[in-house]
């Protein structure tokens, strides 16, 4: 894969992650879940539809980084995208209690997934900005201010 092909998948890795997360400012303000103690109500059914989409988006997000940036970060994306997915489903079978008030370790295995989300946004984040700072840092008596990104 060309450099081109590689930033245009980075590119649209970075789209997915601004959009999933536009369209993830909707689903807690307008499809809160109900409190355990209330009755369920048509915004839980929406928060879980919403929260699904989010999920896809981020996990195009994950594959298109991991599509553009090889090596141990490919490997570092797809474990996280397991460990993603995998407690995601975990957290969803726990939920199924809800109605019951049964619901062990469903924020827990949740937390998880959300956490294991965030870690790989840092990852990303050092990935994709460690060259650029190691070309920006001029060396001692360097007039050099660094170059700007290209691509």
């Amino acid at each position: 894969m060309g450099a081109d092909a590689q930033n245009r998948s980075l590119r649209w890795s970075g789209v997915a992650l601004i959009a999933t997360h536009a369209f993830g400012l909707v689903i807690h303000p307008f499809f809160p879940m109900t409190s355990r103690w209330l009755e369920p109500t048509s915004s839980d059914s929406m928060h879980a539809a919403t929260s699904a989409v989010w999920g896809i988006g981020i996990s195009a997000a994950i594959v298109l980084a991991a599509v553009a940036i090889r090596g141990w970060f490919r490997w570092f994306s797809i474990a996280s995208l397991v460990v993603i997915v995998g407690f995601s489903a975990l957290s969803g079978v726990a939920f199924q209690g809800i109605e019951e008030n049964d619901t062990p370790w469903a924020g827990a295995l949740e937390r998880v997934s959300a956490y294991g989300f965030m870690v790989w946004l840092v990852v990303l984040a050092w990935v994709t900005l460690r060259p650029y700072r190691a070309v920006t840092q001029p060396s001692l008596g360097s007039a050099q201010s660094g170059p700007a990104l290209t691509g």
